[in-house]
């Protein structure tokens, strides 16, 4: 425990300007990002360029660490660091959930579930990789594609803002519709736009042409791609 008081001691120092520390707690903490960069190099983007934001990715954890979560920071600053590299390559296409990572989500889910029946609280993170033989970032990596998928928010040319709702039924669901919700962001702005109004807002090709600005034919024609695209992704 004192060790873990320590790093949180060290954790406020490095936010109250202390950039020795901050510095250290970086270096400590960089195999992290490394081990995280790897899981994105067959992307085709350069190793270094993924080093820096996910450094940043890191640097953010550190600054924004929240204490009355009673986890490390390494734990705690795998989601950030994943999703600064995911910012930064969502322009490159999908980032799949991996077939490995699926299986690892649904192992912790039903060691969850049986966890809670027996002992009458939920697992920790070291409780997980424990029973499972994996690593802190793996389960966290994995727990991610199985939380509550929050519904995006996107905006018409008009300047209007809806909703895409994502509801959650089960755990699979939940996993596919995280893939699905990655999809959808990586389309262009106004591909992104069709599917919504076609099949989340229940519009016809008709009023999808007019809401867009384009004839029905063309409608019909980009749908079929686009559907193609989300396919292929997903598979």
């Amino acid at each position: 425990m004192s060790s873990f008081l320590n790093t949180k001691e060290r954790i406020k120092m490095a936010r109250d300007g202390d950039e020795v520390i901050l510095s250290e707690l970086l270096e400590e903490n960089k195999p992290l990002v490394k081990s995280i960069v790897k899981r994105f190099l067959d992307r085709g983007a350069d190793f270094e360029d993924l080093m820096q934001i996910g450094m940043i990715g890191l640097i953010k954890a550190i600054r924004g660490f929240d204490f009355n979560y009673d986890t490390v920071l390494s734990t705690y600053a795998v989601p950030m660091i994943y999703g600064e590299i995911r910012r930064f390559l969502r322009d490159d296409g999908m980032i799949k959930v991996s077939r490995e990572i699926k299986r690892q989500a649904m192992e912790i889910n039903r060691f969850q579930e049986h966890f809670e029946q027996t002992h009458g609280r939920s697992p920790t993170i070291f409780e997980v990789t424990e029973e499972l033989k994996i690593t802190e970032e793996e389960a966290v990596f994995a727990l991610s594609a199985i939380q509550p998928v929050s519904p995006l928010t996107f905006e018409s040319e008009d300047g209007d803002e809806f909703e895409l709702p994502i509801g959650i039924d089960t755990v699979e669901e939940n996993i596919e519709k995280f893939a699905l919700v990655q999809a959808i962001e990586k389309l262009k702005k106004e591909d992104r736009e069709l599917i919504v109004l076609r099949y989340f807002r229940g519009l016809t090709q008709q009023q999808t042409a007019k809401v867009l600005n384009m004839s029905q034919v063309k409608v019909s024609r980009k749908e079929k791609k686009i559907c193609a695209i989300l396919k292929s992704l997903l598979e």
